[in-house]
C-alpha cells in the first residue's frame, strides 16, 4: 500500500520536532561535550527517548522518501532504539550522544526540510490533478 504524501510530510515533521527537542535539551542542560552529557541523567533520557521516537517514525516513511534523505538514513538509529526499548540500563551513552550530534547537524536538518518542501509541491500537484479529474 502506497503511503500518502501528506503522511510522509507529517512523519518528517515529527522527526524534525524530535530533533528540535534534542537541540533544545542540549542548550538547556548546557551539554557542550560528552562529559557534560554523561553527568545529566535527564538529558540522557531525553536524548534516548527522542532517538527512539525518530527511529520508529523513520520506519513509517515510504521507501521513495527514505531514498531521498540519504544523509539522514546514514545515521544508525535502530540499534539504539532496540536497546533503549528492551534494556535501558545497557544503552551506550557515547552512541546516544554521537547520534544526537549527527541529528542536529545543519546538513541533516536542511535535507529533511528540503524533502518536506519537495513533498508539499508534490501534494499540491496531486490535489490539482484530483480537482481536474473531478471537473
Amino acid at each position: 500500500m502506497k503511503k500518502s504524501t501528506l503522511t510522509n510530510i507529517n512523519h518528517i515533521k515529527r522527526i524534525l520536532k524530535e530533533i528540535k527537542i534534542i537541540n533544545d535539551a542540549m542548550n538547556q542542560f548546557e551539554i557542550i561535550d560528552i562529559n557534560e552529557f554523561e553527568k545529566s541523567n535527564l538529558a540522557q533520557r531525553v536524548f534516548t527517548q527522542c532517538i527512539t521516537t525518530i527511529e520508529m517514525t523513520k520506519r513509517l516513511l515510504s521507501d521513495d522518501v527514505k531514498n531521498n534523505i540519504k544523509k539522514f538514513n546514514r545515521i544508525k538509529l535502530a540499534k539504539t532504539r532496540n536497546i533503549a526499548s528492551h534494556d535501558y540500563d545497557n544503552v551506550d551513552m557515547d552512541i546516544v550522544y554521537e547520534i544526537s550530534i549527527r541529528l542536529i547537524d545543519e546538513n541533516i536538518l536542511s535535507e529533511l526540510e528540503n524533502e518536506i518542501k519537495h513533498l508539499e509541491e508534490l501534494q499540491k500537484k496531486e490535489e490539482e490533478e484530483k480537482k481536474q479529474c473531478n471537473q
